[in-house]
């Protein structure tokens, strides 16, 4: 008898104080509200408290990953090293705002772009997520950007609830390493293109399929483009002026249409 009332009043207060809590104290102590994250307790308990309907609230879910977010995040400046060839990298990266380059250096010290990537991607997990005992590439901002690293070891340890939310990352981020290993294996493709024009073209019929439009951007200057497919940049310069004379592609700067 008294449980069911105790029960009600309960949530009906700690509903109110979350409300309170998420929505308008930062308001009302603006001044005093920072991006440091919140006491550990208040982000359990919303954990725990979301497993009552009444309580499956997206702002109270987003305040404890925003409030999160806050402990990792870290901002680079353009041509900033995030973390270079033989460092132990321990945290998996996900690019919040600006761009992010990765590449190494062959065994002359010619630079070869890996990847280039931008809002949205993440890196290195494949490599937490093997052990590997130093990265075999660099990563380097483009320009200002803003990287939010995840705790693989936290991440991939189940808490003892075993919560949806855990759940559904470690699934994202399953399924987002075997989308990488897609990429990869499109990659080697492009790399063992008998010459350089088909190597070209390889490269801009992905960029055409990406873009789902028959005029596209790529993401690299002549330089850049020719470190991502292993070429000289003058070789480049040189195929890509044919290419257009003889009708196969047209150009103007970084924007491509293949004809």
């Amino acid at each position: 008898m008294h449980d069911e009332k105790l029960v009600k009043e309960v949530r009906k207060i700690a509903k109110k104080a979350l409300d309170w809590i998420v929505d308008e104290r930062p308001h009302i102590y603006a001044d005093l509200f920072t991006a440091l994250p919140s006491d550990a307790w208040l982000m359990q308990a919303i954990e725990e408290w979301s497993k009552d309907k009444s309580f499956q609230k997206d702002n109270y879910i987003n305040f404890v990953f925003t409030d999160a977010a806050a402990m990792v995040e870290k901002t680079y400046k353009k041509d900033e090293i995030i973390f270079d060839i033989g460092d132990r990298v321990k945290s998996a990266a996900y690019i919040l705002e600006g761009s992010v380059q990765l590449a190494k250096d062959d065994y002359a010290g010619n630079k070869i772009i890996i990847n280039h990537l931008s809002k949205g991607d993440t890196f290195a997990e494949a490599m937490v997520f093997a052990g590997a005992e130093e990265s075999a590439v660099r990563a380097k901002a483009i320009e200002e950007s803003c990287i939010l690293f995840l705790n693989f070891e936290k991440i991939l340890s189940t808490c003892s609830n075993s919560c949806r939310f855990h759940k559904k990352l470690i699934s994202n981020i399953i399924k987002i390493i075997s989308l990488k290993n897609l990429d990869l294996r499109e990659r080697i493709e492009l790399l063992s293109k008998k010459n350089l024009r088909e190597r070209i073209l390889c490269m801009l019929y992905k960029a055409k399929l990406n873009s789902k439009s028959s005029i596209f951007k790529i993401p690299f200057s002549r330089e850049q483009m020719a470190e991502y497919i292993c070429a000289d940049r003058s070789a480049l310069s040189r195929e890509l002026s044919r290419m257009k004379r003889e009708g196969l592609i047209d150009y103007h700067k970084n924007t491509f249409r293949l004809i």
